[in-house]
């Protein structure tokens, strides 16, 4: 995952860690999560793809 994206994956979850749903728009938990998960995602992805090429291209994890 890059910098960037750890970055701001790691700056929504302490925002929504802070955040009272009380005082959240009723659209905010969606946009924070929806965001959360296409950041964390392609991190994912890519952490895969260097577990594969670690373990050989024809290793199962």
């Amino acid at each position: 995952m890059r910098p960037l994206r750890r970055s701001a994956a790691r700056n929504l979850l302490q925002t929504l860690s802070c955040t009272t749903l009380l005082h959240a728009d009723e659209g905010d938990l969606g946009r924070v999560t929806q965001a959360l998960y296409l950041l964390l995602d392609a991190g994912c992805d890519v952490l895969q793809a260097a577990q594969h090429k670690a373990l050989g291209e024809g290793a199962v994890v």
